[in-house]
């Protein structure tokens, strides 16, 4: 069975790659039991080979063996982050930074832990504590730049949705003037453009983010959204094509074949909302493309039907119930 051998072939090389581990990290603690870099690498073979009970025991063991070394709390708090245990990984981190308020990496794992919380306004201190320490480092700048985006795209108060953008937008270009290669640094760019309905500007910064990662969805799906918003539906069914190669999910067939309508390719539309729910039938999006094409066509009775049964299995909560209910009132009369 080849995908069998596949597979066992991939657990071997795992295997080896864990022996290989221990086998580092034990001759490491051999010559110098006390290099963390050593013992950190080895609770890490524990955990993978033996589970989290087993890792977090020799985590504690080391920080009461080595009580003032940072390293081992730090490395602590981050398995507790994996496990999702965030408050007690929020603890850990608390105490190191009120020890040595210099401590960059308790900074930004509190950060972090706050953001897993909700709670973006600590969490932007802490980054920005992190960002003071080391200028040089663009992570905790760029992961300010974030949550402000975030922030400001679901704020409802216009002033403070633009003051938000505005300085998103302003530390996404820091990033890129400190570090160009930063990951993701122009799609992100591109997206407070977006937010702020600096559509051509953000078409910019998309083209390089996809000449950076041709292989990755998100620059095209941005692109394609931004091409709607501009009436440009054949370039926005263009992007599409590109979407479904690199992630042939329903919901972006369903998108694509909105834009392939709205060009006036009807039969294509049709072809990809069938191949949408094809992949996942409880999407109801079906219903609403079919509806639109049956009525982009005339077949007013069709597209009735399809409109009704969208806002039925919908129970009329959809993010654009009032618009298909207004579908139906014109298809009614």
């Amino acid at each position: 069975r080849p995908g069998q051998a596949g597979s066992e072939g991939l657990e071997s090389e795992k295997a080896r790659a864990l022996e290989n581990a221990q086998k580092y990290a034990a001759r490491a603690i051999d010559l110098e039991p006390a290099w963390p870099e050593s013992q950190i690498t080895y609770a890490r073979y524990i955990f993978a080979k033996d589970g989290s009970q087993r890792s977090e025991k020799y985590y504690l063991e080391l920080i009461k063996s080595f009580p003032y070394t940072a390293d081992y709390r730090l490395a602590l708090a981050e398995f507790y982050e994996q496990q999702e245990k965030t408050a007690t990984a929020q603890e850990i981190y608390q105490r190191v930074v009120d020890a040595d308020p210099k401590n960059t990496k308790a900074s930004l794992g509190l950060a972090r832990c706050y953001k897993s919380k909700g709670d973006f306004t600590n969490a932007i201190r802490y980054y920005m504590v992190a960002a003071a320490l080391d200028p040089s480092d663009v992570e905790p700048m760029f992961s300010v730049a974030q949550l402000q985006l975030e922030t400001g795209e679901n704020e409802s108060k216009p002033a403070q949705a633009n003051k938000l953008l505005t300085e998103a937008l302003a530390r996404f270009e820091l990033v890129k003037k400190n570090n160009s290669n930063y990951p993701k640094v122009y799609y992100f760019t591109a997206k407070a453009k977006m937010a702020m309905g600096l559509y051509q500007e953000a078409m910019q910064d998309l083209a390089t983010e996809k000449k950076k990662n041709p292989n990755l969805a998100d620059p095209y799906i941005l692109s394609a959204e931004n091409f709607k918003k501009q009436g440009e539906f054949s370039q926005c069914a263009n992007d599409y094509s590109i979407v479904l190669k690199l992630r042939p999910v329903s919901e972006f067939y369903f998108k694509a074949a909105a834009c392939h309508r709205l060009a006036g390719s009807i039969d294509q539309a049709e072809d990809l909302v069938i191949e949408g729910h094809n992949k996942e039938s409880a999407n109801y999006s079906y219903f609403r493309e079919m509806g639109y094409i049956m009525e982009a066509r005339g077949e007013r009775a069709k597209a009735f039907k399809y409109f009704q049964d969208y806002l039925d299995l919908t129970a009329h909560n959809s993010f654009d119930a009032k618009e298909i209910e207004n579908k139906l009132s014109s298809l009614g009369n």
